[in-house]
């Protein structure tokens, strides 16, 4: 974008570089006010955005609204809804969370928990939040939730939170509802798991995973739509199962025990899938992505012939949960922050992946 100014007597001057540049929505667009490249619009996420310029001399100021699609965030090279194309690039969308970890992305909402109360040995926050994908708004949700350790959101927009109780591993876990317009949080099942994760399908079915040093401990239970009450045991006896995820009609499980990624069918049947301990999954329709939290980061997983297909970041600060957005290809992560900060240094961010 550019600025001129206009004198009374018909002569105009280019004000590009000298003005004030600001974008009313930076999750959606940025703006750059860098000497070269002033006045550079970038895309970031999908929705509309205000990109202002203010003369400091005058106080002038002018905007214009741009409107970013599904099809190209980050100025990737996606043509379309659901395509894995980007050019790699991160971008830190909040900072100073108290080791956020639970977190969930449906339509235009991260959903995202901060869990420094009972993770961490400093105490700090625990709360439910949403960023908006759109506007760049954070809305707290729930200030100190009963649960918090993980969380999804059914088709409804109904909000659902797991946590394990006491200690993990462990064998004991608890579930609760909130309601998404009165965020009364409800007591909804105690399960003999100490629960780190869930996942809601498309029919919302809610699986929940935790680990256990237990031979005989329940690893992943199948909670039914509409059915929530009445758990159903999947796996057992797998040890330190930590993630959990989706991809077709195959659950994927990361095993802290074993180093290992499992897959779980329907009927509860797993099978060793690759040679990988990640402590978070996601998946898209071809690949498997994951945090892992001991080595600081993120990768992939080609999903049709189970190899590592490539490390998409490095360095980073106990990354912990990850999800991949269907319809833009973005994939949001949380970093847990550091012991020198007390973990008071966690970040929401979100990375467009290039083509695989």
């Amino acid at each position: 974008m550019t600025t001129t100014s206009t004198e009374d007597n018909g002569t105009t001057a280019a004000l590009t570089s000298s003005v004030t540049w600001a974008s009313s929505a930076p999750a959606v667009a940025t703006v750059s006010g860098a000497a070269g490249s002033a006045g550079t619009v970038t895309g970031v996420g999908v929705g509309a955005a205000t990109i202002s310029a203010t003369d400091p001399a005058t106080g002038v100021s002018g905007s214009s609204t741009v409107n970013v699609s599904a099809g190209n965030p980050g100025g990737g090279t996606g043509s379309g809804p659901g395509v894995e194309s980007g050019d790699g690039s991160i971008k830190t969308l909040l900072t100073g969370l108290n080791y956020p970890w639970g977190l969930w992305v449906k339509g235009n909402l991260v959903y995202f928990t901060e869990t420094a109360a009972f993770d961490t040995s400093f105490g700090g926050a625990k709360r439910l939040s949403t960023y908006d994908i759109t506007t760049g708004a954070v809305t707290l949700l729930k200030d100190n939730p009963v649960n918090a350790e993980t969380v999804v959101v059914s088709s409804n927009g109904t909000i659902y939170l797991g946590n394990y109780d006491n200690y993990s591993p462990g064998e004991l876990g608890s579930l609760s509802v909130l309601d998404p317009t009165t965020l009364i949080e409800t007591p909804l099942e105690t399960l003999p798991i100490a629960i780190e994760d869930m996942f809601i399908d498309a029919a919302d079915n809610i699986y929940v995973i935790g680990p256990s040093d237990s031979s005989t401990a329940h690893n992943v239970f199948f909670l039914p739509a509409g059915n929530y009450t009445s758990p159903v045991p999947l796996a057992t006896g797998l040890g330190r199962t930590w993630s959990i995820t989706e991809s077709g009609s195959t659950l994927y499980l990361s095993l802290i025990t074993g180093s290992a990624i499992e897959t779980l069918s329907p009927s509860g049947t797993v099978s060793s899938w690759g040679p990988f301990a990640r402590n978070g999954l996601t998946a898209s329709a071809d690949e498997l992505y994951y945090a892992d939290t001991i080595a600081g980061t993120l990768g992939r997983v080609d999903l049709a012939t189970g190899t590592h297909s490539q490390t998409l970041a490095t360095g980073l600060n106990n990354p912990g949960n990850l999800r991949y957005h269907p319809t833009t290809g973005a994939l949001y992560y949380v970093e847990g922050g550091t012991t020198a900060n007390k973990f008071t240094d966690g970040t929401l961010k979100v990375m467009y992946p290039t083509a695989p």
